[in-house]
């Protein structure tokens, strides 16, 4: 904000007591939900650190960035890396309702009518290790939204070997055979639906 002061900042954070400590004494104007961010083609940059994983839905937030960007805008996401190196259990946080690689980043924001112009691990390296970094713009002739792509079987294979590979205890062996079962009996996208609306009930009690 100190090389540009006449841009204007908006900010949404729920941590209220902390949520300045990195602001250098820049004239943010908080606002209590990104939905309630000033009306349609307001802004030029809108950036996401670390949200798209809590939302239970972020295609739904691709959408809302696509309606509240300039043309030839940019959205700027960052979000943990699903595909980076899982060392234990830990790694699936009970605030985290989607997981993302490169691949599946992409796929939500192109759905939205974005355009990419970078996703991959984030540039900084080892600060960041862990971390995707995604850059997009709105065309500026509008965004042709359409549904998001299933992953073909190899991708999906790939990411059961990641999660496989994990040091599971067993009790989350158990729990893991169950989900299993549930895909096949109702399908992957009615079981990813469920497991997010019992991660957002749990997280409501807290």
């Amino acid at each position: 904000s100190q090389a540009r002061p006449d841009a204007a900042l908006h900010a949404s954070e729920y941590d209220t007591a902390r949520r300045g400590i990195r602001c250098r004494g820049a004239n943010v104007q908080w606002t209590a939900h990104f939905q309630a961010f000033p009306s349609a083609g307001y802004f030029d940059v809108a950036a996401a650190f670390h949200v798209l994983e809590h939302l239970p839905q972020p295609a739904a937030f691709a959408r809302w960035a696509v309606n509240t960007l300039k043309p030839g805008g940019h959205l700027i996401v960052e979000v943990p890396d699903a595909g980076s190196g899982w060392h234990t259990r830990k790694f699936v946080h009970p605030a985290h309702l989607s997981y993302f690689t490169a691949h599946t980043l992409r796929r939500t924001l192109q759905s939205a009518g974005l355009e990419i112009l970078a996703c991959g691990a984030h540039p900084l390296g080892a600060a960041f290790a862990g971390s995707l970094l995604a850059i997009t713009r709105l065309p500026s002739t509008g965004a042709v939204p359409h549904p998001i792509p299933p992953a073909d079987p190899q991708e999906i294979a790939a990411i059961d070997r990641h999660v496989d590979a994990v040091r599971w205890t067993p009790a989350d062996t158990l729990k893991a055979h169950a989900k299993r079962g549930m895909v096949k009996i109702l399908g992957p996208a009615r079981t990813g639906a469920f497991q997010r609306w019992l991660d957002y009930r749990r997280l409501k009690k807290h």
